[in-house]
Parts: C-alpha cells; sequence; structure tokens
C-alpha cells in the first residue's frame, strides 16, 4: 500500500470487500479481502480480517498531505535491484491541522527495528506521541472465527524523551505514529484591531490547532458590533 501511494498510485481497495469462504479464495491467508464470510446451517458469520485493520490505520491514522521525508540507516532486507525490499517501509503526512503522522512497516519477519523519528524544527521532548500497531507472530496468522482478534490493532500513547522520539518495531509488524501539531496563541488569531472600540474576552492563553474556542465581544460606548462578513481561519 505505501509502495503504490508513494509511487504515484491513487489509494484505494483494488480487492473485494466480502470474500466467502465457500470457494476457494484466491486471495490467500495474507491477502485476505476486508470481510471475510463463513457460511454455516445457522446463517452467516463475518469475520474482520488483518486487511480491514490495515486499512483501519491507514484511514484513521495517516493525514491527507503527503511531505517529504529522509530516511537514513534503512539496509535492504531481502532482493536486490528493483526487486530489493528495505528493512521498512516509511509513509509521511500531514492534516489539515498540522498533525504529522509516520507509518512505519517492518518489512523483517524475525527481527525488531529501531527507528528514530524527528520532525525538522521541532524538539519531541515530553510531547505525548500517539502509536497505533498491529503485529502478529507468524506471517500465515489470520483472524478466524474462533480467534477473531488474533491480528488486531493495539492503541498506545508514549512521550519522547528526547528531541527525536526513539522507538522499537516488533518483527513483522505495521505502526502509524501520530505528533500533534505545536499549540498555537489564540490571540493571534482572535483580536480587535482598535480596543478602544471595544474589548474581547474569554481568548486562552494557548489552543490546539482544530480545537474550537468561545469569545465575548463587548462593544465600547458608541459603537456597535457589525459583521460585514464571516472569515473562517483554520488554526
Amino acid at each position: 500500500m505505501i509502495d503504490c501511494v508513494n509511487s504515484g498510485a491513487a489509494y484505494q481497495n483494488k480487492h473485494c470487500l466480502v470474500d466467502t469462504t465457500s470457494g476457494s479464495d484466491n486471495l490467500g491467508a495474507w491477502q485476505q479481502c476486508v470481510i471475510q464470510c463463513h457460511e454455516g446451517s445457522d446463517g452467516n458469520q463475518f469475520v474482520s480480517t488483518p486487511s480491514a485493520r490495515l486499512f483501519s490505520i491507514f484511514n484513521q491514522m495517516t493525514g491527507n498531505h503527503q511531505v517529504r521525508e529522509t530516511i537514513a540507516g534503512n539496509d535492504v532486507f531481502t532482493g536486490s535491484g528493483d526487486n530489493a525490499v528495505n528493512h521498512v517501509n516509511v509513509y509521511s503526512t500531514k492534516d489539515d491541522f498540522g498533525n504529522t503522522y509516520v507509518m512505519v512497516v517492518n518489512n523483517n519477519e524475525e527481527s525488531a527495528a529501531a527507528v528514530d523519528i524527528s520532525i525538522k524544527g521541532r524538539d519531541l521532548t515530553d510531547k505525548e506521541i500517539e502509536i497505533w500497531f498491529m503485529t502478529s507472530e507468524n506471517v500465515t496468522d489470520m483472524n478466524t472465527l474462533t480467534e477473531p482478534d488474533k491480528v488486531k490493532i493495539e492503541k498506545v500513547k508514549n512521550t519522547a524523551e528526547d528531541s527525536s522520539f526513539a522507538y522499537t518495531l516488533a518483527p513483522h509488524s505495521v505502526y502509524s505514529f501520530k505528533i500533534l501539531a505545536e499549540p498555537v496563541n489564540a490571540d493571534t488569531i482572535v483580536k480587535s484591531d482598535n480596543q478602544t472600540e471595544g474589548t474581547i474576552t474569554g481568548i486562552p492563553d494557548n489552543v490546539m490547532p482544530g480545537d474550537e474556542i468561545s469569545v465575548t465581544a463587548v462593544p465600547a460606548d458608541g459603537y456597535i458590533i457589525y459583521r460585514s462578513y464571516q472569515k473562517k481561519e483554520r488554526l
């Protein structure tokens, strides 16, 4: 999926949404469709496959703007030339609020991978990082009726101890890291050009991008509040 996006292909589900087990499963154990249908005498039962969990991470833990990234020390895991596969695949994005997402896949089935994530011009010390990840013990692990959550999404939060964020990826795993945008001073967004014409109160010191705030505007004597147009400025 990351390779397709990085090569310029549109992100889309190219496989069927539901696949039945009554016939042959052309997608195989590790290429399951999103939902697998098991037919039985009591009706159909459905299983959310690892593919569904992967799409969930991709849809909810990536931004809609791809950003430039620099990867160092990412050696080839297997293959060579055009068929070379590196230890990790990386996809870096931002959303409209300025939050940064780094999706990383550890392709190695046996070895963990240590990564160090940094953002140019930012100190991540003491910043809380949200992490969604999916791992499995074996490459062929899949979700079944008896083990519907054998491969599932785990969600945790960690705090960066340095200017960059160090983390160890489990073997054969998918992770997405969300780093919140820096808070902004709301007074720079909500302001009165001439304080003698009235006052604005209730402005917090700092807000996170995407937050909604309520303020109170009181006109001075002899002035009224008049809105000739409305402008919404995204933080």
